[in-house]
């Protein structure tokens, strides 16, 4: 997907309502991370209800050597399991085990990296969805943009690393499959995920019926740059995708105006810093692609 149109849309609503462009960036900014400079997916855990949320294991090389640790995860876990940074765009840096040899090769790269990983456990369900949306500026316990999303693998592979950079992972936009009610309901329940103010919430689900249930697992949350991943659904017209754009960059502006105040944390800068550490050419030397 070319992001160009959206990105344009976007600058000419940041002109339209007077809003400075990178006030995007701070959307979330009470989620942020001050200790650690980082929007840490370690500490959003705290905010996913137990029902939802997957058991994972911090990997911490300085309190526990790495055989150790290979230890605890194969007493806890069952494979597979997925080897995640703390911090990270596009799936860069994730991995998915699926035996004890590849997890002791990987435990020791991770050590020499100096990256922060945690181990999450697969989510028991067979399809995962992402649910995209924009608070209402209007209405702050209402959206404004929510998209649903089912993604899918070529090779129907059980676990695959879905990213817009695996060529392998198919994209299909099925807001319109939810009656108006069932989407409140959706709604409702990403929404409640550490008050964030926009966000593309990754989980697993049996079926849309579960889905609307709360009967699903959540594997990612990001809140720091989170595209609308329905537009890479190759069946959405050029007509409809640019529609889509100009309401969603609309109403991504009118938010940020009303919700982002005076930015007091050094997001932007920290979070390029993080993600081009673990985008690294040294650090992704360690780690092979997981389709």
């Amino acid at each position: 997907m070319n992001v160009l149109p959206l990105t344009a849309r976007y600058l000419l609503n940041c002109v339209r309502f007077g809003v400075i462009p990178w006030r995007y960036f701070y959307m979330n900014e009470h989620a942020f991370s001050v200790e650690k400079k980082l929007f840490s997916k370690i500490e959003i855990e705290r905010s996913i209800p137990k029902k939802w949320l997957l058991k994972s294991f911090v990997l911490d090389f300085e309190k526990q050597r790495t055989d150790q640790l290979v230890q605890h995860i194969l007493r806890h876990f069952s494979f597979p399991v997925f080897l995640k940074p703390e911090w990270g765009q596009q799936s860069y840096g994730v991995v998915r085990i699926d035996t004890a040899k590849q997890l002791k090769t990987m435990l020791r790269k991770i050590k020499v990296s100096g990256i922060v990983y945690f181990c999450q456990q697969a989510a028991p369900q067979k399809t995962e969805y992402d649910l995209f949306f924009v608070r209402n500026s209007a209405d702050p316990k209402t959206s404004s943009v929510f998209t649903v999303t089912v993604l899918e693998h070529q090779e129907h592979h059980p676990y695959p690393v879905h990213s817009v950079r695996n060529k392998k992972s198919i994209y299909r936009d099925i807001t319109r499959k939810f009656s108006s009610t069932e989407l409140k309901v959706l709604q409702k329940m990403m929404m409640s995920l550490a008050k964030l103010n926009f966000a593309r919430v990754a989980v697993r689900a049996n079926s849309e019926q579960d889905l609307v249930k709360g009967n699903f697992s959540v594997i990612e949350i990001n809140m720091f740059n989170p595209m609308p991943i329905n537009l890479y659904d190759q069946s959405i017209t050029r007509k409809e995708k640019l529609a889509f754009m100009d309401h969603c960059s609309q109403e991504l502006v009118k938010s940020i105006k009303n919700f982002v105040k005076m930015p007091q944390q050094p997001i932007l800068r920290s979070q390029i810093k993080q993600h081009l550490r673990v985008r690294s050419k040294k650090h992704r030397l360690f780690f092979k692609e997981t389709s």
